[in-house]
């Protein structure tokens, strides 16, 4: 009975508290739908390396246009660029779940077991690494080896980094 009175108890805190959801539309494909999920749990909205360029006035950023299924440059101006930014910072006490479902520390061996049947994928099963070059053929649709307007194999002949210590160092290859 006091367990009873503890849970009714327990319900009605949360029956009077202000719950925010975001119900978007379904997601048909599971596979698909993990991918999506796990974009946003630990990731930030832009990445530093799709920034290209900033001026002090403006900025200019690489994004994915989905609708035409390429990469696009977009400038716009310092201020908007920021404002755009700020709308993907949470609100003031906004709670966000890090480890919730699949990768909860409580459930996440059996969970992730469970999913990997479902998404058909086995345990044992290795991934095969893949290359730099591989890794950019499959995510741009083109190899960033090959020359754009002679179709010939480009060679790596100098890298130009600027090391930790601050000064700019060069390896040459020939």
């Amino acid at each position: 009975m006091a367990l009873e009175g503890n849970f009714i108890y327990f319900w009605d805190k949360l029956y009077h508290k202000i719950w925010y959801v975001h119900m978007g539309e379904r997601l048909a494909n599971a596979r698909f739908t993990v991918r999506y999920i796990g974009r946003y749990t630990k990731r930030p909205v832009l990445a530093e390396t799709r920034i290209k360029k900033y001026d002090g006035q403006s900025v200019t950023f690489e994004y994915h246009d989905k609708a035409t299924n390429m990469h696009k440059l977009v400038t716009m101006p310092a201020e908007e660029f920021i404002a755009r930014l700020a709308r993907h910072i949470p609100d003031k006490h906004f709670r966000q779940i890090r480890y919730y479902g699949l990768y909860a520390n409580r459930g996440k061996k059996n969970e992730l077991a469970k999913s990997r049947i479902v998404l058909k994928l086995t345990q044992g099963k290795k991934i095969e690494p893949i290359n730099w070059r591989q890794r950019r053929k499959l995510q741009r649709g083109f190899d960033p080896l090959i020359c754009g307007h002679c179709g010939s194999e480009l060679q790596l002949i100098k890298l130009v980094y600027c090391s930790r210590d601050g000064p700019i160092k060069e390896i040459s290859f020939e």
